[in-house]
């Protein structure tokens, strides 16, 4: 590999700073690496992508924060508990936790890169990319390294586009050969999950997709019950706020009525002193 020391100074240096210096920096510290003699870094550097403003704000998150990934691991793996069992209540309890879980995250996310949450496109590519890693594991894999260079889409139902990666992970010095072949001691989790699902029967994949498929839909519902009875509750209570509005407005017309009844017998009394004294002077 190339020097990896320069390689991940300038990864951690480049992925965790506002994208809009990305260019600037990547240059600047390409340049440094060929001046120390390695032109492999300064290669690899340059490569390097720059970072969507969401993507920015995910890794910016999670490098401050690891707890963020770690409980979004921990978040996603009871929730695939939950839908292979068909726990409905604890889907339920689940997509609960998902959303105080993500909603934390977005406003921590948004507090250490100062920018405003009120930016409403911005906001939902952080949350369609938390709820991806949720759903992908993926994703969580790519979403802990820190360095996203885009959002991932989350349709709700499993599928995603997956987060790209700034860089592959760096490797470890292989050792020297001993003329032996060597065996894989370790397979990664993507491979492992591959071969699992190459060993599954036909049928016994296809009932799984099922499965999964009606876990996921029943924990939709789950989180569109939740949405409209928050919706309900909210439309009940403005309709509440409407009623004492309109008490409010009828009582208020009331006392309009009769102010301006008073207003017409001061007059007439005004009038009639008027005419009093208009003859007095007579």
């Amino acid at each position: 590999m190339p020097g990896d020391d320069a390689l991940t100074e300038a990864i951690d240096e480049l992925y965790s700073a506002d994208p809009d210096d990305f260019v600037k920096r990547r240059g600047a510290l390409a340049s440094q690496a060929r001046q120390d003699g390695d032109p492999k870094a300064a290669t690899a550097i340059t490569a390097l992508r720059r970072p969507t403003k969401a993507a920015w704000l995910i890794n910016r998150l999670v490098r401050a924060d690891p707890d963020v990934a770690s409980g979004l691991a921990e978040l996603a793996k009871k929730l695939r508990d939950a839908q292979r069992t068909l726990d409905g209540a604890k889907l339920r309890e689940l997509t609960q936790q998902r959303r105080k879980l993500i909603d934390r995250a977005i406003r921590q996310a948004f507090n250490l890169s100062g920018q405003a949450e009120s930016a409403a496109a911005l906001r939902q590519e952080v949350a369609s990319t938390l709820e991806a890693a949720l759903a992908d594991p993926d994703v969580a894999d790519q979403l802990a390294t820190g360095t996203l260079v885009r959002s991932a889409e989350w349709s709700g139902f499993g599928d995603s586009t997956p987060t790209l990666s700034a860089v592959p992970p760096l490797r470890a010095a292989e050792p020297k050969s001993s003329g032996k072949r060597s065996v894989p001691t370790k397979t990664s989790g993507k491979a492992a999950r591959s071969a699992a699902k190459r060993a599954e029967s036909p049928e016994v994949s296809g009932q799984k997709r099922r499965l999964e498929r009606v876990a996921q839909a029943e924990a939709a519902l789950a989180t569109a019950t939740d949405e409209f009875d928050a919706a309900t509750g909210a439309e009940r209570e403005q309709d509440d706020k409407v009623g004492q509005l309109a008490e409010q407005l009828a009582d208020a017309r009331r006392r309009l009525d009769e102010a301006r009844l008073t207003t017409r017998q001061a007059k007439a009394r005004q009038r009639e002193a008027q005419r009093r004294l208009d003859r007095a002077r007579k």
